[in-house]
């Protein structure tokens, strides 16, 4: 049996089992996961960061899908990664940059070869004509290389949080259905400077290890399971009470 895990900004459509019945259909020992399907639409950044903090709970040699993919049918690369540990199927616009570059790109692959594709493909709908078959025949045992030719140059995110003075910046990289704003600065920076507390758009806010020594309603900041900085409210939302989004940059002074 081989893994394929599907992430994209599809919601609740049909799209999604659409690409598991092409998975399913040429490779039927496949066992199809799903990561998440709630990717703020459009958005490569937030879909690359949550595939950085799922792919590796996924035992080695697991196929991950991605597909937000705004530029589809346009001039941008499919592509195939192979890392130390894993495969990673989808365009090449940096949705797949940040969990590859942590795992070791060992070789990347330009996705050419129409053999492996659905006989009619939608200019619409790369992830069920290409994607997904390609993942099939990856979990198949096919080698990447029949697909196409080796590439390096290919499509990255760099995203990093960093110290300026007496502010530490990053990014809201994810908003959880709690409202919960998830950073992409390191809980360590936080532990390594000995600091107590922070504010953000002129509220303070303590530094707390969980929700339940936050008074009710109170906004606070903690390490979250990704080992990075967060920002909750206790039974509220810190996405209202602060009005930040997905990819918004964020400056903590403390």
């Amino acid at each position: 049996m081989r893994i394929v895990t599907l992430l994209s900004d599809f919601g609740n459509t049909h799209y999604v089992s659409e690409m598991k019945a092409v998975i399913y259909k040429l490779c039927d020992y496949a066992s199809v996961v799903d990561i998440t399907h709630k990717i703020e639409k459009f958005n490569v950044l937030h879909g690359a960061f949550i595939l950085k903090r799922s792919y590796s709970y996924f035992p080695k040699n697991t196929v991950h899908v991605a597909v937000v993919d705004p530029g589809v049918g346009g001039e941008r690369k499919g592509i195939v990664i192979k890392t130390n540990n894993y495969y990673f199927v989808g365009p090449d616009n940096g949705l797949l940059s940040l969990a590859a570059k942590e795992d070791g790109i060992r070789q990347i692959v330009e996705i050419e070869n129409k053999k492996y594709f659905l006989e009619n493909v939608s200019a619409t709908f790369h992830g069920r004509d290409i994607f997904a078959p390609v993942a099939a025949y990856i979990a198949r045992g096919v080698d990447i290389s029949k697909f196409g030719r080796s590439i390096v140059e290919y499509e990255s995110i760099e995203l990093k949080a960093s110290i300026s003075g007496d502010k530490i910046i990053g990014h809201v990289v994810d908003v959880d259905d709690f409202g919960n704003l998830i950073t992409n600065i390191p809980f360590s920076i936080i532990e390594q400077a000995g600091i107590s507390k922070v504010s953000l758009k002129n509220k303070e806010l303590r530094i707390l290890k969980t929700f339940c020594e936050a008074r009710a309603g109170e906004m606070f900041a903690y390490k979250g399971s990704a080992g990075t900085l967060e920002i909750g409210v206790n039974k509220g939302s810190a996405k209202e009470m602060l009005d930040i989004g997905i990819g918004e940059k964020i400056w903590l002074k403390y």
